[in-house]
């Protein structure tokens, strides 16, 4: 009687549970890291963003060119005027990301 009856052995599921556990652990640290990578990418606008206010700010508000720290999601970001010849500033933003390396990112406006 249980001669004719075809399943699965228990074989057959430890075999593709394995195989599917291995890809699961070689997937699952690709996923982490890209999560990652994409959330350095928003620290990465949201400074550019904060560096285009500033150099707006300077040009059509007048506001003067003073060094700044502004603290948005937990992030530190740091703003530096520098002269650089007689008729520019470098404008440049610092800020250190999640994987703890420090950017940097700067932009040129006349006096």
């Amino acid at each position: 009687m249980l001669k004719s009856c075809r399943g699965y052995t228990l074989l057959e599921m430890l075999v593709a549970f394995s195989i599917l556990f291995l890809l699961l652990a070689h997937i699952l640290p690709l996923y982490i890291q890209i999560k990652q990578e994409r959330k350095d990418i928003d620290i990465d606008k949201a400074a550019v963003k904060l560096l285009h206010e500033k150099v707006l700010e300077y040009k059509y508000d007048g506001a003067s060119p003073s060094p700044s720290r502004r603290l948005l999601n937990g992030i530190v970001y740091e703003v530096s005027w520098q002269v650089e010849e007689q008729s520019l500033f470098k404008v440049c933003i610092y800020w250190e990301n999640l994987s703890k390396q420090s950017k940097k990112r700067c932009d040129y406006i006349k006096r």
